[in-house]
């Protein structure tokens, strides 16, 4: 197994919320468990991890693909 592909093991292993997605084999793993989680109960713990995943998706997204500003027309 590739370097990428442990480190994406291990944070998946990781409790809920104890770190930020810091590599892009972190973020296929958070995103891929998105996925898996996405039909999860309301109130569930699943939602909770669900929830926290999208969050520390987001924040990774805008910190590595951040959106170009929207040009001022006047």
């Amino acid at each position: 197994m590739s370097a990428a592909g442990r480190g994406a093991r291990h944070w998946k292993n990781k409790p809920m919320g104890s770190s930020p997605i810091q590599t892009d084999a972190d973020y296929r793993a958070a995103v891929d468990e998105i996925r898996a989680l996405w039909d999860a109960e309301a109130g569930s713990a699943d939602e909770d991890r669900l929830d926290v995943l999208a969050t520390l998706v987001d924040a990774y997204e805008r910190q590595h693909w951040p959106a170009s500003p929207t040009p001022k027309q006047d």
